[in-house]
């Protein structure tokens, strides 16, 4: 195993250096390395033709041009551009001959890939005098075949958004991948891609289930789109996305001929992972997260409650006022603390009188007619968002588009709920989304009446701040208080005991979140840590590579329900590696 080892490393070696105009006989000897390293099994047969074939089809080409260097006929400028090109040329040849060997080109099909790579080189060659001087005795490559076995030629690639990174395989297919800009959720990142299909070629991507290798914070998917675009027909694909920090999202996507995409998947899929490690990137980039800043504590006029700002934040005075605080930013962030909605469980007996009498016209301008109607009891999230969407309806303002990337309970009275939920949110101001952390507490109805009340306390910003404010929005949250007394003083006497409990039931809510906040991301910087194996590139997540055998071993014809099928297969053939996502909401307010 060492000795195999060794070789491997001295293979790896002289092909990285492959094209350094070395002399016949060191030529020899690095065939010999390379046959060596067959002998003792690093290398397949089918590699190691293919390893051989593009060291020497550039062998005495390079001999020549050193020739021509050494003669003066070329510049020392012109030589390493040429060499370059030429070593270049072989690797492509050498991805060519690959894919060939391995099904996924036609003969006809590759030697008219293989023509194209030697007429575009030849119009970079060397001068003319430089052939006359230093020729090589025989052609590189055999002529290629007459242009009626050229293979239809592939699609236009498709564009990648902002701030991702393409490849073209040589045997076909396009890979695309990197941070998605502006998105903090595996679901934003996963549609602004998909958009950028839909833009692009003019037909909606069908996507199939979503499915996730196990132990990993990722989603992916299979689809298919149709081209109105670029000549028509159908592209496959498979695009994965992955939270590589709590604030940064990567995703990739892989995609080809809806024909072809069977044979190239997996081959893409071995070049995907050999250059993308999220984890690696994200920490590269450097964490934007920051201390706290200072805070300077803020009293309410009315002194009903008080809150920690920084320098440059605002108190919204017509909003803050008997115990609930509203307060913005220089950046656009924004606190809507101890924020209290009042409602009637539709559940109750004598609330469904009530909406009774008021459909058949009765109660009209009377507190009935306005009041909040909504079940007590059911999905905290959505009934934070009707709230929410109440507000904002009756005050004039578009409705905001929520995207809860979780919802997860925290311990409040033996009686009451509360939940932290963290997703984005976009106002429809034309800003674009915001980053929102939350935590939203109800308390049982009163059993006559059935009245139950709910309070929030959130803090946003854009996603383009929302790394660098959220330790000081944390802190925000967990410096409110309310003063009581004074709150028993406003609100009517009946409401007041309730509204003291749920309101120290929120605090201790935000701050037991604030907390938990700071140590998700620890927690996330240790599960992550799993992918950041160098040498075994990501055993968890290099998993999605692994599976697809499963497919490409399989001739497929697209069809409604192709991409289902395929993830069906991952997941019943490899259930220790592969599970389904279970998220019915997952798209929701997603546009593609």
């Amino acid at each position: 195993m060492r000795d195999a080892l060794r070789w491997l490393l001295a293979v790896a070696v002289l092909l990285s250096i492959g094209g350094s105009g070395c002399s016949p006989s060191r030529r020899s000897k690095e065939l010999a390395v390379l046959d060596r390293a067959y002998q003792s099994g690093v290398l397949t047969k089918d590699e190691y033709e293919a390893k051989k074939a593009g060291l020497e089809s550039q062998s005495e080409a390079l001999e020549a041009l050193d020739k021509a260097l050494s003669a003066g006929v070329v510049t020392q400028a012109d030589y390493q551009a040429i060499k370059a090109r030429l070593i270049a040329k072989a690797v492509m040849l050498a991805s060519l001959e690959r894919a060939r060997q391995a099904g996924v080109f036609s003969q006809k099909e590759y030697l008219a890939r293989k023509a194209a790579l030697l007429a575009a080189d030849a119009t970079a060659a060397p001068p003319a005098e430089a052939d006359a001087a230093a020729a090589p005795s025989a052609p590189l490559d055999p002529a290629p075949e007459p242009a009626d076995t050229a293979a239809p030629p592939s699609p236009k690639p498709v564009a990648a958004p902002g701030g991702l990174k393409t490849i073209n395989p040589p045997e076909g297919g396009q890979i695309v991948y990197g941070q998605v800009e502006g998105q903090t959720t595996e679901a934003g990142a996963m549609g602004a891609v998909l958009r950028s299909l839909h833009n692009q070629l003019g037909e909606r991507p069908q996507v199939g289930k979503l499915f996730q290798v196990r132990g990993t914070q990722s989603v992916a998917a299979f689809f298919s789109v149709s081209r109105r675009t670029q000549g028509g027909g159908q592209i496959a694909g498979l695009i994965i996305a992955t939270k590589a920090t709590s604030d940064r999202v990567e995703a990739a996507l892989i995609s080809d001929d809806a024909a072809r995409f069977p044979k190239t998947l997996n081959p893409m899929m071995k070049t995907l992972f050999g250059v993308w490690h999220p984890l690696e990137a994200a920490r590269s980039a450097g964490s934007e997260s920051s201390s706290p800043a200072p805070l300077r504590q803020i009293t309410l006029e009315d002194r009903s409650a008080s809150v920690g700002l920084p320098d440059g934040w605002k108190i919204v005075p017509k909003m803050s006022m008997m115990g609930t605080i509203v307060a913005t930013g220089p950046n656009d962030e924004s606190a809507e603390l101890g924020i209290t909605f009042l409602a009637s469980d539709t559940n109750n007996p004598t609330v469904q009188q009530t909406l009774q009498a008021l459909r058949n016209g009765r109660l009209r301008n009377t507190a009935y007619a306005t009041a909040n109607y909504y079940p007590y009891g059911g999905d905290m999230s959505k009934a934070f968002v009707y709230f929410i969407q109440n507000v904002r309806r009756k005050a004039g303002l578009p409705q905001a588009t929520y995207n809860f990337t979780s919802v997860t309970p925290v311990p409040g009275s033996s009686q009451e709920r509360c939940v932290h939920m963290a997703g984005t949110v976009d106002t429809g101001d034309g800003k674009g989304p915001r980053e929102l952390n939350a935590v939203y507490c109800t308390t049982p109805p009163t059993p006559a009446a059935g009245i139950w009340l709910s309070s929030a306390y959130a803090t946003s910003a854009p996603v383009q701040v929302a790394a660098r404010e959220r330790a000081t929005l944390a802190a925000i949250l967990a410096s409110f208080n309310v003063n009581m007394s004074v709150v028993n003083a406003q609100a009517a006497k009946i409401a007041a005991p309730a509204i003291e409990q749920i309101h120290a039931i929120g605090r201790a809510a935000a701050m037991q979140a604030a907390a938990a906040h700071e140590r998700n991301d620890i927690q996330n910087s240790s599960v992550y840590q799993r992918w950041d194996n160098l040498d075994k590139r990501s055993q968890e997540f290099e998993n999605y590579q692994l599976g697809f055998s499963v497919i490409s071993d399989t001739e497929h014809t697209a069809h409604g329900t192709f991409w289902n099928e395929d993830a069906d297969a991952l997941v019943k053939q490899h259930p220790d590696r592969f599970e389904y996502v279970s998220a019915p909401n997952y798209w929701k307010g997603i546009d593609y």
